[in-house]
This record gives structure tokens, sequence and C-alpha cells, in this order.
């Protein structure tokens, strides 16, 4: 029992002094995150600081200013040299390129607004036709591999019925019409 107490009590102690930081430690650690962030702004995330050096012949280990002075000079100084070194590597800034929507005037948003609502109303009804046609061949034809291929058509026009697509719909719709033509023909081969 007195054995374990003594071991304690020693390693209690030696902890202490490993642990144990002087102001010129603390003062250390917090000029050098202030030196780093020196003219950072407000986005400077602050580093971990090193360990700190010894104090010098007229620096005391107890003054907290000797500390932070010092950690400051060298936490500037390392934020100086991390600079020149990633110099060579920065990527372009970001250009903000304004949307024709933002530069235009009211009169003409609504007025392109309004050719975008047209062209939609358009696409819906070319879509609705073949849709149309897609559903009456279903119902005439019994093959099935060409009933698989114009479900997928359907679909795809279900898709291209969306307002997201309004630009491209007219031509995929055409496409679309142009591939049902070939497989009412293909159909048509199959029965001769």
């Amino acid at each position: 029992m007195k054995r374990t107490f003594l071991l304690l009590t020693i390693f209690l102690i030696s902890a202490n002094f490993l642990f144990a930081q002087t102001n010129f430690d603390n003062g250390f650690k917090k000029g050098y995150k202030k030196g780093y962030c020196q003219d950072q702004g407000i986005n400077c995330i602050e580093p971990t600081s090193p360990i700190p050096p010894s104090p010098k012949i007229e620096e005391s280990s107890k003054s907290y200013n000797d500390g932070y002075n010092r950690g400051f000079i060298l936490g500037f100084k390392e934020r100086k040299s991390s600079e020149e070194s990633n110099s060579k590597y920065k990527t372009a800034k970001p250009i903000f390129i304004d949307s024709i929507i933002y530069k235009t005037p009211l009169k003409l948003r609504k007025k392109k607004l309004n050719e975008m609502d047209e062209k939609h109303r358009l696409n819906l009804i070319q879509a609705g036709k073949i849709k149309h046609i897609i559903e009456k061949l279903r119902e005439q034809i019994k093959d099935t591999s060409i009933i698989g291929k114009l479900n997928k058509k359907y679909k795809y026009v279900e898709n291209l019925e969306q307002p997201r697509w309004v630009l491209i719909a007219p031509s995929e719709l055409e496409k679309v019409e142009k591939s049902i033509k070939e497989i009412i023909s293909e159909y048509n081969q199959k029965n001769k």
C-alpha cells in the first residue's frame, strides 16, 4: 500500500512539472495565433501553435508579454512564408456571370417568360399527339417486343413534357415521331 502511494505521489509530482506551463508559454501560444491571423480578417482560422521555445537571455519565463511578442513574430513570419510557397498554386478567383434574366429590363423579362410558356404549351400539344398515337398502336399491336419499345417512347415523351426541357423538347419530339414510324415499318415487315 505504501509502495503504490509513493509511486502515485511521484507520478503526480512529475506530471505536474511536465504539464506546467509558464506565462511565457501561454503568451507565446496566444501571440502565435494572433500573429498568424494578423491582417486576415474574421475568416482566418487560427492554427495550432508549435511547442514554445525557451526564453532568450533578455526574456523572462514569467513574462506573458515576452512570450506573446515572440509568438506573434513567429506566427506572422510563418503565414508570410506559407503564402509565398502557395503563391504558385493559387486558383483563379471566381467570377460571377450575370444571368440574362437579371440584365434585361422587366418588360423584356416578362416577354421572354411568356415566350417560354408558349413554347411549353406547344410542346405539350405535340407530346399529347404522340402519346395518343402510341396508345392506339399499343391497342392494335400484339408483339411484346414492339410494345416494349413503344412503352419506352411513351415514358420518354412524358419526361419531355416537363418545363425544364422546354428548349430541347421540340427536336426530341421530332426524333420520337421518326422512331415510331420506324417501329411501325418494322412491325409491318414482320407481319408480311
